[in-house]
Formats: C-alpha cells, sequence, structure tokens
C-alpha cells in the first residue's frame, strides 16, 4: 500500500472504531440502566439531526437458576434500522420529546413506557463547525 493512502484508512479505520465504540458505550448504559429502573427489557433509539432513526438497540435480561438452584443470567441484544418496527405510540412519543426535549410517559399494555431523550454535549469551541 502506498504510503499516500496510509492516512485515508487510518481515518475510515478511526471511524469505524468510533462507531463500534459508540455501540459499546449504548450497550453499556442499557445494561446500568436495567437494574437501576428495575426493568427486564429496556430499549435506545438513537436518532440523528433531522430526528431520522439511524438505530434502535433492544437489551433484554432474564434471571433464572440452574439445575443447581444457582444464579442464571441471560441477556438477549436485538438491533434494528427498520423505523416500521417502532410501535405507532413510541413514534408519537419520540415526537413528543423532539418538540418539547422532556421525558415522556406512556401506558402501553399492562405497563408504562418511559422515554428520556438524551443529549449530544457540543463544547463550546466546536459549536456551528460543520464535521
Amino acid at each position: 500500500m502506498p504510503h499516500s493512502q496510509l492516512p485515508g484508512l487510518l481515518k475510515r479505520l478511526a471511524s469505524l472504531t468510533a462507531v463500534r465504540d459508540t455501540e459499546l458505550l449504548e450497550l453499556s448504559l442499557l445494561r446500568t440502566l436495567l437494574p437501576m429502573l428495575g426493568v427486564s427489557n429496556c430499549r435506545l433509539y438513537r436518532v440523528n439531526e433531522q430526528h431520522e432513526l439511524l438505530r434502535a438497540i433492544q437489551l433484554g435480561r432474564e434471571v433464572g437458576a440452574d439445575t443447581e438452584g444457582r444464579a442464571q443470567v441471560s441477556e438477549s441484544i436485538e438491533k434494528s434500522c427498520d423505523i416500521t418496527t417502532i410501535p405507532g405510540s413510541l413514534l408519537t412519543m419520540m415526537e413528543t420529546i423532539r418538540e418539547t426535549l422532556q421525558p415522556a410517559f406512556q401506558p402501553i399494555g399492562n405497563g408504562i413506557t418511559h422515554a428520556y431523550p438524551l443529549f449530544k454535549v457540543i463544547p463550546p469551541e466546536n459549536r456551528g463547525v460543520q464535521k
């Protein structure tokens, strides 16, 4: 590989690493929220500046016992980029959050769906800079 192509390759590698690191951070956030909220299922919907869905990550956790009575935890992770999989009631909540920038709550089935906006903090020196 010619030396002149190395910076472009490194930029692409850094970009891929950033995406992977972001996904790991999002999954870590979900793993932290499950026990804090006392729920067994949690979803994170990532949207862009135009409020279009980039991806959804769902983490489910079940605690049971093995045949010897020891605690056994199983996790399921589901990733999607398909907006058609999001229930209409949740899309309405997402629109409310976009407009109010406040959490939203809604009864769904036998439970309650809580939705919290998470914002990307841009340092003052980077505001107005397009990347």
